[in-house]
């Protein structure tokens, strides 16, 4: 997302930014979960078992917040569509998402 800023125009509140960037991101939140800080967590602690493994529609969930490509369904197991996660690789997820959470874009024009 980025905004364009005129001098005197185009006043960009971030408390506002931030609602809007929270509601696209939980927007991307599957079932059965209640909401981003759910999933998140729930992927973190996860993360962290010997097999690591999440649903493909979970893993897509989260390619899909930090901007990855979605893993193809031909990818994995058609009978047990799961892919493995593992502590590190999630770290690097959630750092991502986490800094598009708390990140914005800002170009700026001269307005003649």
């Amino acid at each position: 997302m980025s905004f364009t800023i005129k001098m005197g125009e185009n006043i960009v509140y971030m408390s506002d930014w931030k609602k809007q960037k929270e509601g696209e991101l939980e927007s991307l939140v599957p079932n059965p979960f209640k909401n981003l800080r759910e999933f998140l967590g729930y992927c973190e602690t996860h993360s962290k078992t010997p097999r690591a493994g999440f649903h493909l529609d979970h893993a897509n969930a989260l390619c899909s917040m930090a901007g990855y490509p979605l893993i193809d369904k031909k990818d994995v197991s058609q009978k047990y569509p799961v892919v493995s996660i593992y502590e590190g690789e999630m770290r690097e997820i959630l750092d991502i998402i986490d800094r598009k959470r708390n990140s914005i874009d800002v170009k700026f024009e001269r307005v003649e």
